[in-house]
């Protein structure tokens, strides 16, 4: 048997013992994690500046935080969360007991990705516990530092048979995905999510994909550009680009180009200095063969400003370019990377049809001080989410679904969206053995009179909630079974 068979084995034997369900649970293990978190804050950081080149400072403010306010949110909300809901009756019903129960799937698969490799693990293993699931968790090999660290720090803070770690590549990946699961939830690229949801349907395993795609940035000209290009620079620069959010391209008006690269050039020196290689702030790309992927993208094109490169060092400088035709190979694919391509459009119509002539796309982003333009771009398009007059900020907040549509993924967490994913929402309806001559509706010998007196009791929808509602609950459960008695035994 093979490790991974084991692994999952074994996480399914554990969550069969019941262990995972009681809140009491939950709530110590996500305890543990921020315990991880705060403990072990330095060596994280260390992983991360060897996979990524990134700073004391980043780590935190990139990962870790959205991490320590999830779990706060989960501590707080999990009594709310996993309550039975009550839900809306009918005169039918209107004596039972008709809710909603959360409950766990079972044992979830977690597939991260190598670009944010805590964080894209730790959440939703967040989710999976807040919602009472065993997970067995596959980081990313290519951030193979934070991979091993991941490896050896949770099976430290949470429980090791119900949360196991599996490391390794392609093959360890594909011997997990002949495994059933109760759930697989993917954050990477779209090919890849195609070979899991493919690999999930052999087992009839609901997927949550979490993909990319070419996230469109629109400028209305009458933008202060100042403001506009340093929020553009901040989130398509960050971690060299390789954020599944970043702005793609940029759509603006041929007239505002030239002032755009002037802008992002300005934004740049003020982040990064005079030379963005030797700045600490300044990311790499993840390996050399992304770093070939990236440079190839640039053949052919009129590189505006940086275009700078080495490729020992995996590094490649932020680079604007200009004019750039749609049907060019770098508006084919998601750049990933410090690559921004300008694109020329000749008005917010023109820039919605060339939007809605691509895949959807997992974000979008508008400038402009004209909230009617900014509503039309949300209603006449299509995204998995939107922030306007900024960049990314949509994914911080906890309430709001964090997913993709069509080509960029399908289903969404973050906050309550996540204990929702990862729950199974079960129907519940306690019903009484009295009140049998109501249901006389429904028993043969079936007639016209019997099918008007199931109409009314099944369309008529009755809402009863708080204590006031008592009496009229009681006096409506008597008439409408006096009614029913006395009608149906004429019938």
């Amino acid at each position: 048997m093979s490790m991974e068979k084991q692994a999952v084995e074994r996480a399914r034997t554990a969550f069969l013992t019941g262990r995972a369900r009681p809140l009491e649970f939950r709530a110590r293990q996500l305890k543990a994690l921020q315990r991880m978190i705060t403990e072990q804050e330095h060596d994280i950081a260390a992983a991360l500046k060897r996979d990524l080149n990134r700073n004391e400072f980043q780590t935190p403010l990139f990962e870790l935080v959205s991490l320590e306010s999830e779990i706060q949110l989960a501590l707080e909300k999990l009594p709310e969360w996993t309550a039975p809901r009550p839900a809306e009756k009918t005169l039918l019903t209107i004596s039972d007991e008709v809710y909603i129960q959360p409950e766990p799937l079972g044992v979830v698969l977690i597939i991260g990705a190598w670009n944010y490799p805590f964080a894209l693990v730790i959440q939703p293993l967040i989710g999976a516990i807040a919602a009472g699931n065993a997970a067995v968790i596959k980081p990313s090999e290519l951030s193979e530092h934070t991979a091993q660290l991941l490896e050896k720090l949770l099976p430290q803070y949470i429980d090791k048979e119900l949360y196991p770690v599996v490391n390794g590549g392609v093959p360890e990946t594909q011997e997990l995905l002949q495994q059933r699961f109760d759930h697989v939830f993917y954050t990477g690229n779209c090919a890849v999510g195609k070979l899991v949801m493919g690999a999930a349907a052999r087992h009839l395993t609901p997927v949550t994909l979490e993909l990319g795609g070419k996230s469109p940035c629109y400028i209305d000209k009458g933008c202060d550009l100042s403001v506009v290009c340093r929020r553009i620079t901040w989130g398509k620069y960050m971690n060299c680009g390789q954020t599944c959010i970043a702005p793609d391209y940029v759509l603006c008006e041929q007239s505002i180009q030239g002032r755009v690269v002037e802008e992002i050039k300005k934004a740049l020196k003020e982040f990064y200095g005079d030379d963005p290689k030797t700045s600490p702030d300044y990311g790499r790309m993840i390996n050399k063969r992304h770093f070939k992927r990236v440079m190839d993208l640039l053949e052919g094109e009129t590189v505006a400003l940086g275009g700078e490169s080495d490729e020992a060092d995996c590094y490649i400088a932020p680079t604007v370019l200009l004019d750039v035709p749609p049907h060019s190979r770098v508006m084919q694919e998601e750049i990933f990377g410090p690559v921004l391509p300008l694109v020329s459009v000749g008005s917010v119509d023109e820039a919605i049809r060339f939007i809605n002539q691509r895949e959807k796309p997992l974000a979008l982003y508008v400038f402009s001080y004209d909230k009617k333009l900014i509503k039309r771009m949300i209603a006449e398009t299509s995204s998995g989410g939107v922030t306007a007059n900024d960049v990314m900020l949509h994914y911080s907040v906890s309430a709001l679904p964090f997913g993709g549509v069509g080509n960029s993924g399908m289903g969404s967490y973050h906050g309550k969206h996540s204990f929702d994913r990862l729950s199974h929402q079960r129907s519940c309806l306690i019903k009484s053995l009295n009140m049998e001559a109501v249901n006389k509706v429904r028993y043969p010998p079936h007639s016209a009179k019997k099918l008007s007196w199931a109409r009314f009791f099944v369309l008529k929808r009755v809402r009863l909630g708080s204590v006031g509602r008592l009496a009229l609950f009681a006096v409506l459960v008597a008439v409408t079974a006096l009614v029913a008695q006395r009608f149906l035994q004429q019938g």
